[in-house]
């Protein structure tokens, strides 16, 4: 009976307390990757909006978008993000309409699953990027990936465009801020908004 009485002894305590760290390990590990592979999917899912979105805003307008200068996705209503990637001197002549337009057709302008403001995570369009054939071919970005690598060399390899990043170093930090150099972007192909030199 005394022997019963005794509790646990020290050895016993530390052995329980090391599984339940191990487990806690585990699971803490389990649940962070299931949530970088869930924003993934919903940074995939944006991605069809915007495209969706800018296909009928190119239908509405009868026009191929006009933005070189870059268009930031990032949750806000008024466009204020024209980046200078190139040369110099690029606008966004369509940026504002098209934020307008999202919004009143999908009731937001979508921003990336760890929230607005991210210099490291955000969706990001310009017709100045491309991976085709004489720039015909316009792609948008989901900045960075978490779960898994890019996607950009094989989209650009479909177009015909062999060992091109597709431009998204200029979404990089050496551009855009952040810490991500290069980016890790998932990629859209969108045929249909690049101007034509």
């Amino acid at each position: 009976m005394n022997r019963l009485e005794r509790g646990f002894t020290l050895i016993e305590v530390i052995v329980v307390v090391a599984i339940i760290s191990i487990l806690s390990t585990v699971t803490y590990t389990m649940f962070t990757e299931a949530r970088e592979k869930s924003r993934d999917k919903v940074r995939k899912n944006d991605l069809e909006q915007i495209e969706l979105a800018l296909r009928l805003y190119v239908e509405k307008t009868g026009s191929y978008i006009d933005c070189n200068g870059g268009l930031r996705f990032d949750g806000q209503t008024n466009y204020s993000y024209g980046r200078d990637v190139l040369s110099g001197g690029e606008s966004c002549v369509d940026g504002q309409n098209i934020f307008d337009f999202i919004n009143k057709t999908f009731g937001a302008v979508p921003h990336d699953p760890r929230g607005p403001n991210n210099d490291d995570y955000f969706y990001y369009f310009d017709n100045a990027h491309w991976c085709g054939s004489f720039g015909v071919e316009s792609i948008i970005f989901a900045v960075n990936l978490e779960s898994e690598d890019t996607n950009a060399p094989a989209v650009c390899e479909q177009l015909g465009a062999s060992n091109n990043q597709g431009g998204y170093s200029f979404t990089s930090a050496d551009f855009i801020g952040g810490t991500f150099n290069p980016s890790v972007p998932y990629v859209k192909n969108l045929s249909f908004t690049r101007r034509v030199p």
